[in-house]
């Protein structure tokens, strides 16, 4: 058996409701060791590829593994950065570092004066070897992920971690979050509209992760500057609908995804992804399959649809809650109306995947006040976290059971919902 860490990001409810979603996708029997504010350890018999994982997980911060070592100890931190990895040159500069995770501030301080004295003899040791060596510190107990990457820890060393929760796990640093790879997508890409709100790449994976699709077609309906069908073409699916009320939308996200197999060198999707200038209203009489038939007769329905749809105007801050309240039910009708179309055009037991926006007035959030009247059409509302999971003391979820996803100072929020075509 093998067993794994996760170092969680900072809305760590979204975090472990997307590693349950990708390990149930990949069919892996897991076993859940522990899960704390900040990491989830788990052990199976499966083979986990961190460095592929890392890359299709928006939440999560480090992948890494476990060892049989449960303390720190001098011993077991030679083994790990020792630890044999692909491109390790044992004729070049060894760099090794610390990072310790957990909530307990003794167990930390205790820590931080521990790895002093390691540090130092494990360069000793290493000295003695002939290997050369450098001690990768930071003013925080963890080193970031740019710090390992920056530092070639992965490559060229060791990030040595210690998990403290209810008990103690030492393991090493498998895959860090491509930092630079989502950075590049989010702000190079040719086409961004910020009045119009700007999807989050990582946001993106998880909810695709979240619909847990095999195969079959993805439909975006709202899909704004393609951020959701980039990331989807990314994590290994070609069976792809780009479509928007705004024409202009629809070509921004065109040069995007062009932009985006460019320089994934994928050109041969380049004709697989379908766009398709339509009101969601009107979706399932809009687009036509090859045989010329409308979306809702096809034989081939969709899979799942994953989308953020128009959250509202701009607001500047300051708005009544008689104006929040009107753009809520003005956006709630334009969801219902979706929904409806939604029902025609997915495959029995098919999902979408959606954001609702939660805005603030007079101190408290306003919901769209549409759910029920969503389920009535058939759509069954599903938990994004098992009960082993939302029980936990440190889990947020809304009245509605659902996870919000926020950025700081936003005013409007992103509620996350999950449904399924009964």
């Amino acid at each position: 058996m093998r067993q794994y860490f996760f170092i969680l990001g900072q809305n760590p409810a979204l975090s472990l409701a997307e590693i349950q979603s990708r390990l149930s996708l990949k069919n892996i029997d897991y076993r859940v060791k522990a899960v704390e504010p900040v990491f989830l350890v788990i052990e199976t018999a499966a083979v986990i590829r961190p460095q592929a994982w890392i890359k299709q997980l928006g939440g999560t911060i480090k992948i890494g593994r476990l060892g049989p070592d449960k303390s720190l100890n001098l011993k077991a931190c030679l083994k790990i950065v020792l630890n044999p990895k692909p491109f390790f040159d044992i004729k070049k500069k060894l760099y090794f570092g610390f990072s310790f995770y957990g909530t307990d501030k003794k167990k930390r301080q205790e820590f931080s004066r521990q790895i002093k004295k390691l540090a130092i003899d494990l360069k000793k040791i290493l000295k003695k070897e002939n290997i050369k060596s450098r001690w990768v510190v930071s003013h925080e107990p963890v080193l970031s992920s740019v710090v390992v990457k920056k530092n070639r820890l992965l490559e060229q060393g060791a990030e040595i971690v210690v998990l403290s929760g209810e008990k103690n796990y030492l393991g090493w640093t498998a895959a860090v979050q491509p930092f630079e790879e989502l950075s590049f997508r989010d702000y190079q890409k040719p086409r961004r509209d910020i009045l119009e709100g700007i999807l989050p790449p990582k946001l993106a994976q998880i909810m695709i992760n979240l619909a847990e699709v095999k195969d079959g077609l993805i439909l975006d309906p709202f899909c704004g500057t393609g951020t959701i069908i980039s990331e989807a073409i990314l994590m290994g699916y070609d069976d792809l609908i780009c479509s928007d009320l705004k024409k202009s939308a629809v070509s921004n996200a065109r040069e995007n995804i062009n932009w985006l197999l460019e320089k994934e060198n994928l050109p041969q999707l380049k004709g697989q992804i379908q766009y398709l200038v339509s009101d969601v209203k009107k979706l399932n009489q809009s687009f036509q399959s090859k045989a010329g038939r409308p979306l809702a007769e096809r034989k081939e329905k969709i899979e799942a649809i994953i989308s953020e749809p128009y959250l509202g105007p701009l607001l500047k801050g300051g708005e009544g809650i008689k104006k929040i309240q009107s753009i809520a039910g003005e956006l709630s009708d334009l969801y219902l109306e979706a929904f409806k179309i939604f029902k025609k055009i997915l495959n029995k037991s098919g999902r979408v995947v959606i954001i609702f926006p939660v805005f603030q007035a007079d101190y408290q959030n306003l919901f769209l006040p549409v759910l029920d009247k969503i389920k009535e059409l058939g759509f069954k509302q599903k938990p994004l976290l098992s009960k082993e999971f939302s029980k936990l003391d440190f889990i947020r979820t809304t009245e509605r059971g659902t996870l919000v996803y926020s950025r700081p100072n936003q005013r409007v929020q992103r509620e996350i919902i999950k449904f399924i075509l009964d």
